[in-house]
């Protein structure tokens, strides 16, 4: 009766050093996917900066490009290369209402996001120009040409 008492106890012994070891075994893969988690939120949070960023720097070449324009005066022709996508993401350039047509004097480059709708405006040294107005990014095949012809900039997509 003691011999089996003894083995009894032997295999209890057995069986809970393995569940302790799933236990701490558990416990680990928990933390290590909680300190993942939080690794992989602060990724995506950074991931989301650079695309405002990308987003901020595009237009503000674009704004540069048209002051720069107005600047170099009559006869000037650029062309400006802009990317046909910011972080994988379609986006708007807007020089004004487009419903109107009336130009605001404005530069706006506008982006969808995960959950909202992201925009920058830009201030342009001039009203007086034409031409393209409203330029999805898809829409660019090569390049944009930019004219100052007698002080009006003219934006054509190319």
């Amino acid at each position: 009766m003691m011999g089996m008492l003894s083995n009894l106890l032997q295999s209890n012994k057995k069986g809970q050093a393995a569940l302790e070891f799933y236990i701490y075994a558990s416990a680990f893969v928990f933390f290590l996917g909680l300190i993942g988690l939080f690794f992989l939120n602060s990724v995506l949070t950074e991931s989301e900066q650079r695309e405002s960023e990308l987003a901020y720097e595009v237009g503000g070449q674009y704004a540069d490009m048209i002051n720069f324009a107005l600047v170099a005066g009559n006869g000037f022709q650029g062309k400006f290369y802009m990317p046909k996508v910011i972080a994988g993401k379609e986006y708007v350039t807007y020089l004004g209402n487009t419903t109107t047509g009336e130009v605001s004097g404005f530069a706006i480059v506008s982006f969808e996001t995960t959950d909202r709708l992201t925009g920058y405006s830009y201030p342009l040294n001039t009203k007086n120009i034409s031409g393209d107005l409203k330029i999805k990014s898809v829409e660019i095949i090569d390049h944009i040409l930019v004219n100052n012809t007698k002080g009006r900039i003219y934006i054509q997509v190319n």
